[in-house]
């Protein structure tokens, strides 16, 4: 569902989101959708995997989602990363989207990353899921007390660039990594 008071902090995505399909739900992660993020993952073939948790092994599939459970509660969290609260876009019994939100970024992550990391399933792209999913993200961001809310995409995304936008994203600054190339670092205001 989204949120009533987004709509006046963004008019503009506010009557997006009235007019969108209320058949996507978020959820936390579930064996229950197993079959469909197995299938999620042979969709991506070699894609670069968005949020990197879509990268942790997942079989046997329970501990897959116990890590994932571990992760936000800080009970194990790995090297360089900071606790993270993973989201799953569904439509019925089919995984959509799957997304992170981090509460507190360490330096690293502060410079590339932000709080927000997400992925659309490569089938579901372009139908304006990327904004309804990022929408509930940065709403889930609120609920874990972040404001502002950094997002950050390759300046070569330019698809990326254009849902962080839609939520009201402004761009704070570009940086240039060695490794990372150009980052577009955006920021969403309470």
């Amino acid at each position: 569902m989204y949120y009533t008071d987004d709509q006046s902090r963004n008019p503009k995505l506010g009557s997006f989101m009235a007019s969108f399909n209320t058949d996507y739900n978020i959820v936390l992660p579930t064996r229950e959708l197993e079959a469909s993020y197995n299938a999620y993952i042979v969709e991506l073939g070699d894609e670069e995997r968005y949020p990197f948790v879509m990268d942790f092994e997942q079989q046997p599939f329970q501990s897959l989602i116990t890590r994932l459970q571990d992760l936000a509660s800080g009970k194990v969290v790995p090297e360089g990363a900071v606790v993270n609260h993973t989201y799953w876009l569904v439509e019925q019994e089919e995984l959509v989207g799957v997304g992170n939100v981090r509460p507190k970024l360490n330096p690293a992550i502060a410079r590339i990353g932000g709080h927000i990391g997400f992925g659309i399933r490569p089938r579901y792209r372009n139908q304006g899921l990327g904004s309804y999913f990022l929408a509930q993200l940065v709403e889930k961001a609120r609920e874990h007390g972040v404001s502002p809310i950094h997002l950050h995409c390759h300046a070569s995304n330019t698809a990326s660039s254009k849902v962080i936008e839609s939520v009201g994203g402004e761009l704070e600054s570009h940086i240039e990594d060695a490794h990372q190339g150009v980052i577009r670092r955006y920021v969403v205001h309470a």
